[in-house]
């Protein structure tokens, strides 16, 4: 589900009028092999980290005239979404995360042992 920082809307402030964006099937017909694409670029991502998956389906869109940032992040939101990730049964990236934060400490001006 897109969240508000996901939210596409052009405001018109002289008018007071604000306009949702929609992709309408006459002008972004060419969405359509976007979308394979970047199904893709999921379906064959297992292994990747995500930052990575952005940045192939920002590349996807990047030649896109009518294709503002903001939609591709909400793309990519969605394909977060409905996708599937391995979970670390082991804690080891817990452990890991906790090791280099107790290791930086040490430098963190605000800590004081």
């Amino acid at each position: 589900m897109l969240t508000r920082e996901h939210a596409i809307a052009d405001i018109d402030f002289r008018r007071g009028t604000i306009h949702p964006d929609r992709l309408v099937r006459g002008v972004h017909r060419n969405y359509l092999a976007h979308a394979e694409r970047m199904l893709r670029v999921y379906s064959r991502g297992a292994g990747e980290t995500r930052r990575t998956l952005h940045r192939r389906i920002h590349d996807i869109l990047a030649d896109e005239p009518d294709c503002p940032t903001a939609r591709i992040d909400a793309f990519c939101k969605v394909l977060d979404d409905a996708s599937g990730y391995r979970k670390d049964s082991s804690g080891r990236a817990a452990k890991l995360r906790q090791q280099v934060f107790a290791l930086a400490s040490q430098y963190h001006p605000l800590v004081q042992e």
